[in-house]
């Protein structure tokens, strides 16, 4: 007996089979796609965060904060890296600042150093000369000073000395530099002078607010000081030149009998 089957009907099945098999490979597909961007999202998004972190950690913002430290694989160990790396870099941080100001304060006085001073004063005068202002250097030596540690002990010469340098920083404007450049030295910088009369009243306020009781009981002795001017660039344009003149007119008010200002007077030593 012979049966005659259509060709789609014996096909069929297999039809039914391709498609369940397509059908299931791209179900599979999907969910493996969909599982391998997960995946990768959870790592690749704590690598990326790391990388902010460490670029922000290179350029010193150590105020930034680590919040991927919490997991427990991989990711979370190089997290808790990152945050001993951090803790050491604010500490040698802190430390650098330490001695950043150690080096450039004086430790009785609190004061510039005099590194610092004669470091900072060419950049003073070149901004002076771009601004076409004038600079006051402003040399002061505290009168008699070697009498008072002989005669009271250095740790009564140390009290002055601090109370000197309140003193100055009391009567100078916010952004003059003073330092200490000796014992008993003291160097005030000036900058930005437009008129003269600035720098008169500085320094005659400093010499109003001393004499200083001594602080010694029973001693009523009073402290003074002797103070030189010279002015950049109308004394120099040099800055060892110009140094030297505020030297030399700090001597000028010693040799005049002390407790006073002046300028250097270039005039006046020609004559000497």
């Amino acid at each position: 007996m012979l049966v005659e089957i259509d060709r789609e009907e014996v096909l069929r099945p297999v039809y039914t089979l391709s498609n369940f098999l397509l059908i299931s490979g791209i179900i599979i597909a999907l969910v493996i796609f969909v599982l391998g961007y997960m995946l990768a999202t959870d790592i690749s998004q704590p690598i990326v965060a790391m990388t902010r972190v460490m670029n922000k950690l290179s350029n010193n913002e150590l105020g930034v904060n680590i919040s991927v430290n919490e997991r427990k694989y991989e990711i979370g160990h190089m997290a808790n890296a990152m945050v001993v790396f951090k803790k050491y870099a604010i500490e040698r941080d802190r430390l650098h600042k330490e001695l950043c100001y150690v080096m450039d304060h004086d430790a009785l006085t609190t004061l510039f150093t005099r590194k610092y001073a004669l470091d900072i004063l060419p950049s003073l005068m070149a901004q002076a000369k771009e601004d076409d202002t004038r600079l006051v250097l402003m040399f002061i030596d505290i009168d008699d000073f070697k009498l008072i540690n002989d005669t009271h002990g250095h740790h009564v010469g140390d009290r002055v000395l601090s109370n000197v340098a309140t003193n100055l920083l009391n009567c100078v404007r916010k952004h003059d530099i003073v330092a200490r450049i000796g014992g008993d030295e003291f160097l005030v910088i000036l900058p930005n002078v437009r008129n003269f009369t600035d720098s008169h009243s500085i320094a005659s306020e400093i010499v109003a607010s001393v004499p200083i009781t001594l602080p010694v009981r029973g001693d009523d002795s009073k402290l003074t000081l002797s103070i030189g001017l010279s002015v950049y660039p109308d004394d120099s344009s040099d800055m060892a030149q110009l140094m030297r003149h505020a030297d030399s007119a700090m001597y000028t008010v010693k040799g005049r009998g002390k407790n006073s200002y002046t300028y250097w007077d270039k005039a006046h030593h020609q004559k000497i």
